[in-house]
C-alpha cells in the first residue's frame, strides 16, 4: 500500500469512530484503487454519507499522503475549482456531525501577529472577551506562533489561557506554565548556512528557545528595532554563537525585494530537502528544518491530548499559517492576510483590526460554523 493509500486509511478509520456507516464499509473499501465521486471527470457529487465521508478523505490526503485542507488540494491540483463551496459544505456537514457525537467544543488554534493582535499592539477587549468565553464553556483556545515562549507568555497570561498548552518557534516548540519541549530544531546546519548568507551579506538572527542572537554587524540598528515592535526580545551580540540549540534562522528580506530572495534561493538549492524557507512578515524570512512547521506540532500536540486534529478549528494570515490550516477541520483566515494565503480561496474572517478572531470564536459559542 502506497502512502496516500496509507493515510486515506488512516482518515476513514478515524472517521469511522464517529460514524458507523463508514466503519461497517470499510473492509470493503480498496484504498488503492480509491477515488472519490467528486474527483471524476464530470465532477459528480452525490448526496450520501459514505460518499461525503470518502470524498472528504480524499479530499484531506494529498498525492504524497501528507495532510492538506481541501482548499490547499484543489488549489494544487487544480482539481474541480467550481466544487469549492460544495467540498466545503461537506466538510461543515461533517465537522458538525463530530460535534454532535462528541458534545465538545473544537480546539482553537490561532496565529497571534495580524490574526489576533496588530503587531505590536495590545489584544482588542473584543477578542479578549470572546476567548475567556470560549475557556469558560469548556473550550481550548492555544496560541500557535513564530514567537519564542518568553515572547508569548504575556498574551498567554492575560488571556488566562496558560494552563494550556501552546506552540512557539513556527512549530518549534510545545509550552506550558509547567513546561517547555523542543520537538524540531535547525541546529548546526544553521552554521553553515549562517556562513553561506554572511558572505551574501544578508543580515539574519539565530533563534535559540528563549533567546535571540546576531554575530555581525551586518545586523542593523533597524533590525533590532523592528522585532522589540512585534514583541520579540532584544537579540543579543555574541561572538561565537552556540548554533547547536538554534531552533531557525531569520533573515531580513523585505518581500519587495525579489533580487535577494532569489538569490538566497539559489545559494540553498543544496540545502532544499534539509530545510523550508517561509516568509512571516513583509519584512522576515525564515529558514526552518524541513519538518518543522506549526502543523506538525499540532499534529504532535493533538496526539498526545488523543484530541481528532480535524476537530480543530484555525485561523491565520500569512505563509507561515499554511501548514496549520492545512491540518485542522475548518481554516480561516482573516481578510487582512497575504496575497499568497487569498489564493487558495480559504473562507475569511474580518480583518484583525475588526476582531475577526472573536467574530469566529462567538459563531463557534452560538453553534454556527462560518
Amino acid at each position: 500500500m502506497n502512502r496516500r493509500s496509507s493515510s486515506l486509511l488512516r482518515e476513514a478509520e478515524t472517521l469511522s469512530h464517529y460514524f458507523p456507516y463508514l466503519k461497517e464499509n470499510l473492509t470493503n473499501i480498496d484504498f488503492l484503487e480509491f477515488q472519490a465521486a467528486t474527483l471524476e471527470e464530470d465532477g459528480a457529487i452525490e448526496n450520501n454519507e459514505l460518499n461525503d465521508l470518502l470524498t472528504y478523505c480524499d479530499l484531506i490526503c494529498a498525492s504524497d499522503g501528507s495532510a492538506v485542507s481541501i482548499e490547499t488540494k484543489v488549489a494544487e491540483e487544480k482539481n474541480n475549482l467550481s466544487n469549492l463551496d460544495e467540498y466545503k459544505k461537506i466538510r461543515k456537514n461533517i465537522f458538525n456531525k463530530i460535534s454532535k457525537e462528541t458534545k465538545e467544543l473544537p480546539w482553537v488554534f490561532l496565529d497571534i501577529d495580524s490574526t489576533l493582535v496588530l503587531p505590536g499592539k495590545s489584544i482588542s477587549l473584543e477578542n479578549k472577551q470572546a476567548i475567556q468565553r470560549y475557556i469558560n464553556e469548556g473550550g481550548k483556545v492555544s496560541l500557535v506562533t513564530g514567537k519564542i515562549p518568553v515572547s508569548a507568555i504575556p498574551l498567554i497570561k492575560e488571556l488566562e489561557i496558560d494552563h494550556l498548552p501552546h506552540i512557539g518557534g513556527n512549530g518549534a516548540i510545545i509550552f506550558s506554565k509547567k513546561e517547555s519541549k523542543t520537538i524540531s530544531q535547525l541546529g548546526s546546519l544553521s552554521s553553515e548556512l549562517g556562513e553561506i548568507l554572511f558572505n551574501l551579506e544578508i543580515p539574519y538572527c539565530i533563534y535559540h528557545s528563549n533567546e535571540i542572537f546576531y554575530s555581525s554587524d551586518l545586523v542593523l540598528q533597524e533590525n533590532i528595532d523592528y522585532l522589540r515592535s512585534v514583541n520579540e526580545p532584544t537579540p543579543n551580540y555574541v561572538k561565537d554563537i552556540d548554533y547547536k540549540q538554534a531552533i531557525k534562522l531569520l533573515m531580513f528580506i523585505n518581500e519587495e525585494d525579489q533580487k535577494t530572495q532569489d538569490i538566497v534561493l539559489k545559494a540553498f538549492e543544496p540545502f532544499q530537502s534539509r530545510i523550508s524557507i517561509i516568509r512571516t512578515s513583509p519584512k522576515l524570512l525564515e529558514i526552518m528544518d524541513a519538518n518543522q512547521s506549526k502543523g506538525n506540532a499540532i499534529k504532535t500536540l493533538t496526539e498526545s491530548h488523543q484530541h481528532y486534529c480535524r476537530y480543530s478549528v484555525a485561523a491565520g494570515d500569512s505563509q507561515n499559517d499554511l501548514s496549520m490550516l492545512n491540518v485542522v477541520g475548518m481554516p480561516f483566515i482573516v481578510s487582512n492576510a497575504s496575497s499568497f494565503m487569498k489564493e487558495y480561496g480559504f473562507t475569511t474572517l474580518p480583518s484583525c483590526a475588526d476582531n475577526g478572531v472573536a467574530a469566529l470564536i462567538n459563531n463557534l459559542l452560538d453553534g454556527n460554523i462560518l
